[in-house]
């Protein structure tokens, strides 16, 4: 997700919710998007005209950072904003470098005004009270194509709430396929142990491998999503280790 910092100016800041509206095109409704949100977020546009706008994120990978490139090409031309992509190796350190600034007492004009973040930055960010402190994700546009409840990573990010201080810009899926005959063939004690509200690997998936791996055993863990070992350490380890001494 992104996530917007409490230093830069709010024009500037707010006009990168073009370029997310660009990336995140094409969901459905978490929140109503008001008529007055509508007229604040065209004024914001016309005040962030002929700014630049610094874009941190990770750059270890060519194609997200030519699809980074042909967005900065969209904003420039539909609404004349410079988008500067700032490539990253490790997130952390546009983190370290905006608590650096806070603490030496830089409050405006800091050197990072938006960031790619993953749960873990995003959640430290969050703490160190370093992001805008208002819930402008949801007043987006393009928020208004989500739907929190097919999906909740929208407004929850290693189960850590979101408030509306990050936006979804992208969405990968992976598809992933398994040989009936290999798995009928494991002889190996095997455990499965599934998330019962895991969007991204359906529970009713997992039951269906293990019913193809001979003798396997499965614990469920009610009302965990994808990210399961980040949102129930405790729940995963004990079935884990039980297994693992058998």
């Amino acid at each position: 997700m992104t996530a917007q910092l409490s230093f830069p100016s709010l024009s500037v800041l707010w006009m990168l919710s073009a370029l997310k509206a660009l990336f995140a095109a094409g969901l459905m409704a978490f929140l109503p998007f008001s008529t007055m949100a509508a007229d604040k977020f065209e004024s914001f546009v016309d005040q962030a005209r002929g700014q630049s706008v610094y874009f941190n994120a990770w750059g270890g990978s060519p194609a997200i950072n030519a699809y980074i490139a042909w967005a900065a090409d969209q904003l420039k031309v539909r609404n004349d904003i410079t988008l500067i992509h700032v490539k990253l190796t490790d997130t952390a350190d546009a983190v370290s470098r905006i608590l650096a600034e806070k603490t030496a007492g830089k409050t405006s004009g800091g050197s990072v005004d938006l960031v790619w973040v993953n749960g873990e930055n995003f959640a430290s960010l969050k703490r160190q009270n370093l992001l805008q402190d208002e819930g402008w994700a949801f007043s987006l546009p393009s928020f208004t194509y989500t739907d929190s409840a097919v999906l909740p990573a929208l407004i929850s990010d290693f189960a850590t709430p979101t408030d509306g201080l990050e936006s979804p810009w992208g969405r990968a899926q992976l598809v992933f396929g398994y040989d009936t005959a290999s798995a009928a063939a494991v002889t190996q004690p095997c455990h499965l142990i599934l998330a019962a509200s895991d969007k991204m690997t359906p529970l009713k998936q997992g039951r269906k491998l293990a019913g193809m791996i001979p003798h396997s055993t499965i614990t469920e863990i009610a009302g965990a999503g994808h990210m399961l070992p980040s949102e129930h350490p405790d729940a995963v380890n004990l079935p884990l280790a039980q297994f693992l001494v058998l």
